[in-house]
């Protein structure tokens, strides 16, 4: 890929705008710069809070590098010449979605083929079936056919504000026991006001002798834990 193509992933996305910064060029929405890149050399800078860079490094560890501020995890580093434009396309989205306001997030369109690839993320296979447990009614078009929470073979359950996780971890904890797979969805950084975050949640289920597997984005502003009984 080439510069021209990381601009236009970048100018795709809702009230985005170029700018020098430094020796680079700068992508920011509402004044916060999400993605940055070396026009010399193709370099670019995804910029995620620690958690999701963290994330994405072991997800996409072959194609992507750490980014530093002094200590801090910054976000990730790839090269426009190597990367697949697929994971561009993906790391640009989500970091665009860490930035932008509330009012961006809430006009998102849910686009056609956007629940097979929500399936495809939660490893859905075609003899599974998908079951919701107090999803937001803005998602509804997000998961494609969904069952009765005790027909479901992979569960789903949705949470904001920490005592909404303790009810759904005790939930997804029987579920578990039955066999069921599970995951706890939560607003990504600290969207809708929730406390949750990815450690928050990996630290509380310990409680309900659940691990956390897995992370993957339901859309702008919903994140996904993939969840297991501890063994032993």
């Amino acid at each position: 890929m080439e510069l021209d193509d990381l601009r236009a992933v970048a100018l795709s996305h809702p009230e985005t705008t170029e700018a020098p910064h430094h020796h680079r060029q700068a992508f920011k929405v509402a004044g916060k710069i999400f993605c940055t890149v070396d026009p010399s050399i193709g370099s670019v800078n995804v910029l995620f809070p620690d958690d999701l860079a963290r994330q994405a490094l072991a997800e996409h560890g072959d194609a992507v590098s750490p980014v530093h501020w002094g200590a801090r995890l910054a976000g990730v580093s790839i090269e426009l010449a190597t990367v697949e434009p697929k994971l561009l396309e993906l790391l640009v989205a989500d970091a665009w979605a860490e930035r932008a306001p509330a009012r961006l997030l809430e006009a998102v369109v849910v686009q056609p083929d956007a629940a097979a690839a929500v399936r495809k993320k939660l490893q859905l296979t075609a003899n599974q079936t998908l079951g919701l447990l107090d999803p937001p009614e803005d998602l509804a078009g997000w998961f494609g056919p969904v069952v009765g929470a005790k027909d479901a073979s992979v569960l789903v359950a949705f949470a904001i504000t920490d005592a909404q996780f303790r009810t759904q971890a005790k939930r997804l904890a029987a579920a578990a026991h039955r066999g069921v797979v599970p995951w706890l969805a939560y607003p990504k950084a600290k969207g809708l006001g929730t406390t949750l975050s990815r450690d928050r949640i990996r630290e509380g289920a310990v409680a309900f002798e659940l691990d956390t597997v897995r992370q993957v984005a339901i859309d702008d502003r919903w994140s996904a834990l993939r969840l297991k009984l501890q063994a032993g």
